[in-house]
Parts: structure tokens; C-alpha cells; sequence
């Protein structure tokens, strides 16, 4: 994606990138929280959660909705009734 720009699609491919570097942390070999932004909204979370994001970057989807606090509340539900990740 082009940084800086906001409303730009979600490039699924950057998941790979997200897996291994999940595993790390899952080891111990590393001690940070992993960070999407770029596409994030309802339709992509659940794919960024499942592959081991942390911290989740939702401008389009937050400040483009409606009630933008619903959007947040939304979003939040659907990352937290994923399970929990397994060691």
C-alpha cells in the first residue's frame, strides 16, 4: 500500500509476513506486539487476528462509518470472540 493514504485496500499477502513473525513471539525469540494498518475494517480483522496481529489500524473503516464509536465497538467484538491463540 501507499503509506500516508488512507481508504486503500487490504493486501492479504502481508499475512505471511504476520505468521512467522508470530511464531517468534510464540517462542520467546521476540518481545513486541505485531501491528496492522492498512485495510483494516469488518470484512479483514478476523483474517489479520487469525494470522497473529496484535494491534489493528482502522481509519477508513472507523471515520468514514456512521457512529464511528460503533465501528470501533464492532470491530473490537469481532476480534474478541476469536479464540484464543494456542502456544
Amino acid at each position: 500500500m501507499e503509506p500516508g493514504f488512507g481508504g486503500q485496500l487490504f493486501i492479504a499477502e502481508v499475512l505471511d509476513k504476520v505468521r512467522p513473525a508470530r511464531s517468534l513471539v510464540e517462542t520467546g525469540h521476540l518481545n513486541l506486539l505485531l501491528e496492522l494498518d492498512g485495510g483494516i475494517n469488518a470484512d479483514t480483522i478476523e483474517q489479520a487476528a487469525e494470522a497473529g496481529v496484535d494491534c489493528f489500524v482502522a481509519g477508513s473503516a472507523v471515520y468514514s462509518a456512521t457512529d464511528p464509536a460503533q465501528a470501533v465497538a464492532r470491530l473490537h467484538r469481532q476480534v474478541e470472540a476469536r479464540p484464543e491463540r494456542s502456544a
